[in-house]
């Protein structure tokens, strides 16, 4: 079932991209492994790219 899914998705993104791959991370802006960096990690980085994309600070997250 996931198989095909992966397939079907893979199929209609290559379709509606004009021949772009799903697994290329060249077509996002950001890719994060949160087994790597875990959950809290991933929070940390996704605030400060947009932050320096936005030009301004965010508010504080409870852990920080």
């Amino acid at each position: 079932m996931i198989t095909r899914t992966d397939k079907y998705r893979a199929d209609y993104y290559e379709v509606y991209t004009i021949c772009n791959y799903w697994t290329n991370p060249v077509n996002y802006d950001l890719t994060l492994n949160s087994s790597t960096l875990g959950i809290e990690g991933c929070v940390y980085m996704i605030k400060h790219c947009l932050e320096q994309k936005l030009g301004v600070e965010l508010p504080k997250h409870a852990s920080e």
